[in-house]
């Protein structure tokens, strides 16, 4: 209610298991964090909530970046927040 006067919010939850989280480690911060380089990493060691009502969850555990941006895209669409021209580019952005 409190974003209708300036347009839409939705809350995407981006879910991915630590030990996912700990084999894709590009940047080594699980490492760290293992070796007590890195304390209060955020859902290892430290505080870590998860959202109790995102408008869409998606576990990326198997799935690509891409196919998660698709997925997102895809939603926006459904729900009105983007609308795609003819060659399935993001024609406009709707708040």
């Amino acid at each position: 209610e409190i974003c209708k006067p300036v347009g839409g919010y939705c809350e995407v939850h981006i879910s991915t298991p630590i030990e996912t989280c700990r084999k894709r480690d590009r940047k080594g911060l699980y490492k760290k964090n293992a070796e007590g380089k890195l304390p209060g990493l955020t859902g290892v060691d430290g505080k870590y909530e998860a959202p109790e009502n995102p408008d869409l969850k998606i576990d990326t555990t198997d799935i690509s970046i891409g196919d998660a941006v698709n997925i997102i895209v895809d939603w926006l669409v459904k729900e009105g927040y983007v609308e795609l021209d003819g060659n399935d580019n993001a024609k406009e952005l709707r708040a």
